[in-house]
């Protein structure tokens, strides 16, 4: 019985690209760099655990891609992507239909801004600005870009606490002392008194709505 290797390393190929599919197509990013930054805007380096972070991460990303996945598992049902895999002929068009809300999920969470870059200098026609290499490069550059403006809005509070410290001490006489050290166990309390994760979730999730 002679088998088609190709739909074997087809699928072999698509797997491997699945982590960074899942990093550059999905909320993942932006999610990671937010608490990546509201980690260290706290003080603590080593709490929570990378592996949290990114466990927390991909959890966020999944409510935020619920409706993306919903639609893609659709697709793929309505083209029979699972019965075509055999053929590679025929498993290729129902793959890139079933990844179509992918693209669209792209499409339009990426910047103007960011596209007109992606194209620079040359002015490109609106309909190709929907292929997917120019709107993974637009999609990562508005992530990051939203990335960092939400983080330091959410960084302004722990600056606060940090110069109201820094001047307490100051004024106390107590230079010697490290204002980190004091300002640390504020700032925590702080953010479970003021439910920082929940806030830190809630902005996230709802910059897709």
């Amino acid at each position: 019985m002679n088998l088609d290797p190709l739909p074997l390393i087809a699928l072999i190929l698509v797997a491997s690209l699945v982590p960074l599919f899942i990093l550059g197509a999905t909320s993942f990013a932006k999610i990671h760099v937010v608490i990546g930054v509201i980690k260290s805007g706290v003080g603590i380096q080593h709490a929570p655990h990378t592996l949290v972070e990114i466990l927390l991460a991909l959890s966020l990303s999944l409510v935020v891609m619920r409706s993306t996945l919903t639609e893609v598992v659709a697709m793929a049902q309505q083209h029979k992507l699972l019965e075509n895999s055999s053929s590679l002929t025929a498993a290729l068009p129902a793959l890139a239909a079933s990844a179509e809300p992918f693209r669209q999920f792209l499409a339009k969470h990426s910047g103007k801004k960011e596209l007109k870059l992606v194209y620079d200098p040359e002015p490109v026609p609106e309909k190709e600005m929907q292929s997917w290499g120019p709107l993974l490069s637009a999609f990562m550059l508005t992530e990051l870009k939203e990335a960092f403006l939400l983080a330091g809005v959410l960084l302004i509070p722990f600056l606060a606490v940090d110069l109201i410290i820094s001047q307490l001490l100051a004024g106390m006489g107590l230079t010697m002392m490290s204002p980190m050290v004091v300002s640390l166990p504020i700032k925590l309390i702080v953010f479970v008194a003021a439910e920082g994760w929940v806030v830190v979730s809630r902005a996230l999730i709802t910059t897709y709505r």
